[in-house]
């Protein structure tokens, strides 16, 4: 429910928070603005990236939440919903590829290869595109092939 939550404020975007008719009975409740909520009148004083952000920590600090931590890095690479910051892109990256997903192995590997937050190593870069590529991750097998083709970070 997390992670759905916070890609639905996503999409929302930051400009339609508060307008109240774009979401559910549900959200305004939790967001102190609905019928349940003890706070009826309160002012929306949290933005929706605020909320998407801290949404998507809660999902991803679950620890069987790749997808969240996926997410997470993608958001701190771009600075969406969260402030710009590689080595957190880096360190979310590093957890969901922990769980496998290629996606993250494939974007661990860009940041090896071009030192993007941690040092620079090839081997790291062209082992992390393997992994993505056995996966079937198509920019992976093409970042992978370039490895070979330039006698980078292979033997």
């Amino acid at each position: 429910a997390w992670l759905a939550y916070a890609l639905r404020l996503d999409a929302l975007g930051e400009e339609n928070l508060g307008d109240m008719q774009n979401l559910t009975k549900w959200e305004k409740d939790f967001l102190g603005g609905g019928d349940y909520s003890p706070y009826e009148s309160a002012p929306w004083v949290i933005s929706n990236q605020g909320v998407a952000g801290s949404w998507m920590h809660h999902a991803a600090g679950q620890g069987d939440m790749a997808q969240a931590q996926l997410n997470l890095g993608v958001w701190y690479t771009l600075g969406r919903n969260v402030p710009k910051s590689l080595p957190q892109a880096w360190y979310w990256f590093k957890r969901a590829a922990e769980h496998g997903l290629r996606d993250a192995e494939y974007n661990l590997g860009l940041f090896y290869q071009d030192g993007s937050a941690v040092e620079q190593d090839s081997r790291m870069a062209a082992s992390l595109f393997q992994q993505a590529a056995d996966q079937g991750h198509v920019k992976a097998h093409l970042s992978l092939g370039a490895c070979y083709m330039e006698g980078v970070g292979v033997n």
